[in-house]
């Protein structure tokens, strides 16, 4: 995972390298599998389009991987309050959460994370 976070810290922003892909290449690190590639966008409109198909980004986000769960470690995928008040998807790593925003990699505190996916 620690590649990933490499990466993504070195990439300026843009949609189709955001928070969804950013988890799901973390999570890709430690399973093997991309539970994220089933969404296939290149843009805002793109995304937002995929988002909208299923409601919300949790909606999307169940669709991915399943059901939350009550549990929190290192690599679970999380769906998080970014500073701006929206959704985004981000990752446990190091008791924080680790999310690609438009203002680059960013930690936030653990109580950010509003559901929790066992990866």
């Amino acid at each position: 995972m620690r590649d990933v976070l490499i990466k993504y810290s070195n990439l300026p922003f843009q949609y189709g390298e955001d928070c969804c892909t950013f988890a799901g290449e973390c999570v890709e690190s430690m399973t093997g599998s991309n539970p994220m590639d089933r969404f296939d966008y290149k843009n805002k409109r793109q995304a937002y389009r995929i988002i909208n198909n299923f409601g919300s980004l949790e909606g999307a986000m169940i669709d991915a991987l399943g059901q939350p769960y009550g549990g929190m470690k290192d690599g679970d995928v999380c769906l998080l309050s970014a500073n701006d008040g929206t959704d985004a998807a981000g990752v446990i790593y190091h008791d924080r959460v680790v999310a690609r925003t438009e203002s680059g990699l960013m930690d936030f505190p653990l109580d950010r994370a509003k559901k929790v996916w066992c990866t």
